[in-house]
């Protein structure tokens, strides 16, 4: 047998000294708050499992420590994966010898998802008939916790997962730290999302993710019209909620999930679809867009949203404001399959236009044909689209237009 049943027939004399915790026993006091752990044994022999499930029944039952054990099993490591990557697994006791792949193949991919997917630590035993240095160096290179030689005995196995339980325990308690720690130096503090720090490897993400999806990458520049009168008017302190405000409505129409931080969205694969916004500036906001193989569509009806349920957004905001400052959003878009690097910056040459279109609009008569003229844009015309939603997006023949937008925005 592969397990020494023996062992579960302890001396109850013994067992009953073994109850009694010893006072300043910290290894003990740890134990006893590691509670509900759900252990994964895969092994494709019948009575490994069966035996190891029993053990881990019977301790549930024990008063030594306050574990409660729930098991799981698989006869293969395919499965295993699929099992681990569900979640919820604390720990993995798994044979070496297996018909699919051995033990260490499936640490290996078991690491590598954790890594990939930002799973918690889970903690690795790998049960072994055979004894050799390169089984052991293997565990210890694939990170795993440690090995168990068959035939081993039933308080063996028990006391190493305990053992195994507890070093998982602390390796959680450290990526929580490392995890705050890394968001404190990500997000914009005023409002959550993705700092400008963030960009490159924002963009990056979203890159691959077109690569392997054939797809393309969607850049979104929001900015804030007359944002500074709020603030010389009403105050910082309404300038700083209305920051939040607008990154929350951005967040808000995205594809993301709501119980998910922006940081957690570098440590994951990008998905179509979705949009993850950044603070890149003091009013100014940048989407990147994660297209699938739709050529654009799916960003278009994206865009569509987002300008109808920004000029409601707007419209609430001056309600609130109360004051005649005609807050706005200026947007704009465009995406491609390459250049990606000029997405941002044709994106932000729409925002400048639409903010010189606003001046000629919100000015007087003799205002709006000086800065029309400027453009080079026939008197009356107020887009250069009679469409808003064509108006969003970058348009190679309005170049002239966007170099001058620039300039005058820029006082130039």
């Amino acid at each position: 047998m592969i397990l020494d049943h023996e062992s579960i027939g302890i001396d109850t004399r013994e067992k009953d000294r073994e109850k009694a915790p010893i006072k300043g026993d910290n290894r003990i006091e740890n134990l006893e708050r590691v509670v509900n752990k759900t252990i994964l044994i895969v092994d494709d022999e019948p009575d490994i499992i069966s035996s190891c499930s029993e053990a881990f029944k019977s301790e549930n039952k024990s008063e030594d420590y306050k574990v409660n054990y729930k098991v799981i099993s698989t006869s293969n490591a395919d499965e295993a994966l699929e099992k681990f990557r569900k979640g919820g697994i604390d720990l993995i006791l798994s044979d070496y010898n297996m018909p699919d792949k051995n033990g260490l193949e499936l640490l290996q991919e078991v690491r590598e998802i954790s890594n990939k997917e930002n799973k918690p630590y889970t903690g690795f035993v790998l049960m072994t008939g055979h004894s050799s240095n390169e089984i052991a160096v293997g565990t210890i290179r694939g990170k795993g916790d440690n090995y168990l030689s068959k035939p081993f005995k039933i308080k063996e196995l028990i006391e190493q997962v305990k053992n195994t339980l507890q070093r998982v325990e602390e390796e959680r308690k450290k990526e929580e730290e490392i995890c705050k720690l890394r968001e404190m130096a990500t997000l914009d503090a005023g409002t959550g999302l993705l700092n400008r720090g963030q960009y490159k490897l924002s963009l990056q993400k979203a890159i691959e993710h077109a690569e392997e999806n054939n797809g393309y990458v969607g850049i979104i520049a929001v900015d804030l019209q007359n944002f500074k009168p709020v603030n010389d008017m009403m105050g910082h302190h309404v300038g700083d909620k209305m920051i939040k405000q607008t990154a929350d409505f951005l967040n808000g129409t995205s594809k993301a999930d709501r119980n998910e931080t922006a940081y957690s969205f570098l440590k994951r694969s990008a998905r179509s679809g979705e949009v993850v916004w950044l603070r890149t500036g003091g009013d100014e906001y940048l989407g990147i867009f994660m297209g699938g193989k739709d050529k654009g569509d799916a960003l278009k009806g994206y865009a569509k949203r987002l300008y109808e349920e920004a000029n409601k957004f707007a419209t609430e905001q001056n309600k609130n404001i109360g004051e005649n400052i005609d807050f706005a959003l200026n947007i704009g878009v465009d995406y491609g399959k390459d250049n990606f690097h000029k997405l941002a910056m044709h994106a932000e040459d729409v925002v400048y236009l639409q903010k010189a279109l606003s001046k000629a609009r919100n000015g007087s008569k003799e205002k709006e044909s000086e800065v029309l003229s400027k453009l080079e844009f026939p008197a009356g015309l107020n887009n250069p689209s009679d469409l808003p939603l064509d108006s969003l997006f970058y348009n190679p023949e309005n170049v002239m237009q966007y170099k001058l937008a620039r300039e005058l925005n820029l006082g130039r």
